[in-house]
């Protein structure tokens, strides 16, 4: 499990009290439960667009997320986060109806185009780490998506498409309620929610995915304390924070491979 950065020298330490805390990074949301019978996985590809909304658990820039997928013949696959917004949702396509709830804007925060030459995606199912090189900035208690679809074309003769696991949970439990599963077919005009709350008919479903949010913070300004000597505490936080990086790197996330198969 991850752990704040924290120094070592007792001096240093007592002065890092003074301060807000050094920059650290660690998993935020995480569903990485396979849940009950009657779960799946999404097809991502042709003109599908699959995503997953979650809720924010703390204010910062995400800067990495992992999702339990594989693929077969794939082509390079965008992984975005958008903000959302609140509009019609078909129920299982439709088949129940229509809801209005949060579904996936077309406001992009963060994009990363995984090539998946250089990172194989898994023939067989195992989590996979996207980082963004530009982080998205995301507020603590709001929602956003996290989307999957493909770019480019695929060999001749072979179809791409990548299987996002879709887990169900038992008895109409839902296994993450800060969010919902959706799926998009051009053409349609309305996202999909896999959220069903009827009498005697109850299922909710949802991607596995986690995300990871780095928060830093700035040293405020100390009564007594001249512009040189806060400079220099800066410097020393900063010089703490480096050792301690090195000393223990951090092992919290999972690798590919690791996780529910």
């Amino acid at each position: 499990m991850f752990q704040p950065i924290r120094s070592a020298g007792i001096a240093l330490s007592v002065a890092m009290s003074l301060t807000a805390r050094a920059a650290w990074a660690g998993l935020d949301q995480d569903q990485s439960n396979l849940g009950g019978p009657g779960g799946g996985y999404y097809q991502v590809g042709g003109d599908q667009l699959v995503a997953q909304t979650f809720t924010a658990g703390v204010s910062g820039q995400i800067s990495r997320v992992s999702v339990h997928v594989r693929a077969d013949h794939v082509v390079p696959v965008l992984v975005e986060i958008r903000s959302t917004v609140n509009d019609v949702a078909l129920v299982f396509g439709g088949n129940f109806g229509q809801t209005t709830t949060l579904v996936p804007s077309s406001t992009v925060l963060a994009a990363t185009l995984v090539n998946t030459t250089s990172a194989p995606f898994p023939q067989s199912f195992g989590w996979v780490n996207v980082d963004f090189s530009l982080p998205a900035q995301v507020t603590g208690g709001t929602r956003y998506a996290l989307l999957l679809r493909l770019q480019g074309t695929p060999p001749a003769g072979l179809e791409a498409n990548v299987q996002w696991t879709l887990a169900r949970g038992a008895n109409g439990t839902d296994l993450y309620p800060p969010g919902q599963s959706f799926a998009l077919v051009n053409g349609i005009g309305y996202w999909s929610v896999d959220d069903l709350v009827q009498p005697g008919l109850t299922t909710h479903e949802d991607t596995l995915f986690q995300t990871f949010v780095s928060q830093s913070s700035a040293v405020p300004a100390l009564p007594g304390w001249g512009v040189a000597a806060q400079f220099l505490l800066m410097l020393l936080c900063g010089a703490a924070a480096t050792v301690r990086l090195r000393s223990r790197p951090w092992n919290g996330i999972p690798s590919q491979g690791e996780g529910p198969q």
